[in-house]
């Protein structure tokens, strides 16, 4: 990515979530991501936080925890990798229902959620997606359920 405050729009279209926008929709989306970077070990949010942004990862590796209560360990919900998006289950609501944390030393991009839903959502291929992504968590609750183990998480999401 370019050292520059936003990146460019070639670079935005070769992610899965910008691959089906037309260049001027890449180009106007691009004025509302944020370049970050986080190390090793460091957490990007806290389950409870208010839920403020969708996070785009292009380096490194991101683990998504849900708390299981005082002394009990955090289940892992997944772990994310290079291209992936995180924090789409989250962001219409007010806070963070999991905790994400670095693995490995990352760089991604940050969308605040109200330009997510106001400038994003508008574009076809983007909601296209991102019902898919919803679908598949609703799903993957629903199977986890129908085994006797994800009530508490399906309560949860």
């Amino acid at each position: 990515m370019p050292a520059r405050d936003t990146p460019d729009a070639h670079f935005l279209q070769t992610l899965p979530l910008f691959s089906d926008c037309a260049p001027a929709q890449i180009e106007s989306l691009a004025r509302h991501i944020i370049p970050a970077a986080i190390s090793r070990h460091q957490t990007l949010y806290r389950e409870g936080d208010p839920s403020r942004h969708i996070h785009i990862l292009l380096r490194g590796e991101v683990c998504l925890e849900k708390d299981r209560g005082e002394g009990a360990e955090p289940m892992r919900l997944a772990i994310i990798h290079a291209s992936e998006y995180f924090g789409l289950g989250e962001f219409m609501l007010a806070r963070y229902y999991t905790t994400a944390t670095a693995l490995a030393d990352c760089k991604l991009l940050q969308i605040a959620s109200p330009d997510f839903r106001k400038h994003f959502l508008d574009i076809e291929s983007i909601r296209d997606k991102v019902m898919t992504q919803l679908s598949e968590i609703a799903r993957y609750l629903l199977f986890s359920v129908a085994a006797g183990s994800g009530v508490n998480m399906l309560a949860f999401y």
